[in-house]
């Protein structure tokens, strides 16, 4: 503060930062008036700069502060799981549903449902009591043609009626239908199996063979597309214990008759194969001095039969020949 002494002893006075104004001696009186106006203007202009700065300082701090703390403006700025309540992002189903509710967030939307056991209104409070449905369905008309009516609801006619997981069930007109899954065969109501290729012979693995006689007489040709459409095949014999229980079948008919086999030398000559497997003979039981293809008659002899004449031994006889003839069927084995 400056004094209005003529002669004065200067006092030291700090101006703002960066304004430094060094005290002389007044001369005058009018020097005096000039030098207070002009530092009066001088201590407005740093007053005022003084504000505008800390007005500044303190916009951009409000604005730090704000942008920290505001997360969102729309549901968009959150997750999907989240909705955005007072500019920051939240859990809508902490405020959304009340007592004894589950809640779930699709899309920024809560979902409230009562808990099972309990009904109501999920966004007020659901109560624990019991709930009497109205009957579905009185008859399957009152259904889907996929569905059918059990106990008064429309369920599915498949559930539990097919076996295993070899099988596959389809609805038509509320009536379930099971087969067996491609590769498989058997009943699909008790269980269906592996099978063999179409085609295979066994046609599945792991059948038990089965020899049958067929009283009506043919020739091979004729034997041969007998079994087939009957579901087997001409007979073939792989080993000694097969040979003979073809034998005692042909025993107890108490005929005194020969039967056809499916062996042949047709194809390869001399050279003899089951037709039915397309395998060849890997066991035999020749009569004696047999093949002999006898008198190389017309047509030879180059079908397989089991001969009476020689209890049943095997011996190579023209194909035309009518006679009984020996078919082999497959049956599966019951899985213990």
């Amino acid at each position: 503060m400056w004094t209005n002494q003529e002669h004065f002893q200067p006092t030291t006075v700090l101006p703002p930062a960066g304004l430094w104004i060094v005290p002389v001696q007044k001369e005058s009186s009018s020097w005096t008036t000039k030098t207070k106006h002009t530092t009066m203007r001088t201590s407005v202009v740093v007053l005022v700069s003084l504000g505008i700065l800390c007005i500044s300082a303190c916009v951009l701090a409000q604005i730090k502060l704000g942008s920290a703390l505001n997360q969102c403006f729309a549901n968009e700025d959150c997750t999907s799981q989240q909705t955005c309540m007072n500019l920051k992002c939240k859990d809508p189903c902490l405020e959304a549903c009340n007592g004894n509710t589950v809640c779930q967030v699709r899309n920024h939307v809560p979902y409230c449902a009562c808990k099972p056991g309990f009904s109501g209104d999920p966004f007020s409070g659901c109560d624990q009591r019991r709930v009497t449905l109205e009957p579905q369905c009185e008859t399957n008309d009152d259904c889907p043609q996929y569905r059918a009516c059990i106990n008064r609801k429309c369920e599915d006619p498949c559930y539990d009626v097919c076996r295993g997981n070899t099988t596959t069930c389809h609805v038509r007109n509320h009536i379930p239908y099971c087969t067996c899954r491609k590769g498989f065969s058997g009943d699909p109501s008790i269980a269906c199996k592996p099978q063999n290729p179409p085609g295979s012979w066994p046609p599945y693995p792991g059948a038990k063979k089965r020899f049958q006689l067929e009283l009506i007489k043919t020739n091979w040709f004729g034997a041969f597309a007998h079994c087939l459409n009957h579901g087997g095949r001409l007979a073939t014999v792989a080993n000694y214990e097969e040979n003979e229980r073809v034998k005692e079948a042909i025993r107890k008919t108490g005929l005194k008759a020969s039967f056809w086999g499916s062996g042949t030398d047709y194809a390869l000559g001399n050279h003899w194969t089951w037709v039915s497997t397309g395998l060849p003979f890997t066991f035999t039981d020749w009569s004696n001095n047999q093949p002999d293809n006898w008198q190389n008659l017309p047509g030879g002899e180059h079908c397989l039969e089991f001969w009476e004449e020689t209890q049943y031994r095997w011996n190579d006889r023209n194909c035309l020949e009518q006679q009984y003839s020996v078919c082999e069927y497959y049956d599966e084995v019951e899985q213990k």
